[in-house]
């Protein structure tokens, strides 16, 4: 007899059993292990939605990450995915937009008639995200769409002072007046000053 652990992501449960391992995690052999790293992966990396989804407590996630080596390098391997994941699913929202349902005042989804079939259906509108986009660029074509660094002008902040002490010096010589520079550089800190 298979034992049997099921993972539930958008409402839909799936049945993992031990001699059918997820395939991307085949060589972990506990199907706890198994179910949790599929969740994490098909929850685009988040570990509360994915302890939901495999019904496993977030303790025992890292309760594994601390005894079992391979279960550690596993969900490495599973970040990666769930990273490639969201990054694959950004883009195509970026590129093909998402599909969001308006509404009226009274809280009722939008209704209009469809000119290919004739029949009432639920008005929606496509979104794209732009910003999205950019980032790929970015990440992609770093030396084009990338900015560059501004221009940082590489002064100590001991340099910075000297030139303003040697403004004041002059401003003050030019004025006929002489200063004590060194009680004006003493050993006094600000918490020794009332």
């Amino acid at each position: 007899m298979d034992n049997h652990y099921g993972m539930t992501i958008n409402g839909e449960t799936t049945a993992i059993t031990e001699h059918e391992p997820t395939s991307h995690f085949a060589t972990i052999s506990h199907i706890k292990n198994r179910a949790f790293l599929s969740a994490y992966v098909e929850c685009a990396g988040v570990l509360r939605a994915a302890c939901r989804a495999s019904k496993i407590a977030h303790s025992l996630h890292y309760y594994w990450l601390r005894t079992d080596p391979a279960y550690a390098d596993a969900f490495e391997y599973a970040k990666t995915l769930a990273r490639d994941m969201f990054e694959s699913d950004a883009i195509e929202r970026a590129n093909k937009g998402m599909l969001r349902a308006k509404f009226d005042k009274n809280g009722n989804q939008l209704e209009w008639i469809n000119p290919e079939t004739g029949k009432k259906e639920k008005y929606v509108e496509r979104h794209f995200y732009e910003p999205a986009s950019f980032f790929h660029l970015k990440a992609m074509k770093p030396e084009k769409y990338v900015e560059a660094p501004k221009n940082v002008t590489n002064v100590s902040i001991h340099q910075q002072s000297q030139q303003k002490l040697d403004s004041i010096l002059a401003l003050a010589d030019e004025f006929g007046v002489t200063l004590d520079t060194d009680s004006i550089f003493s050993d006094t800190t600000i918490g020794d000053i009332e």
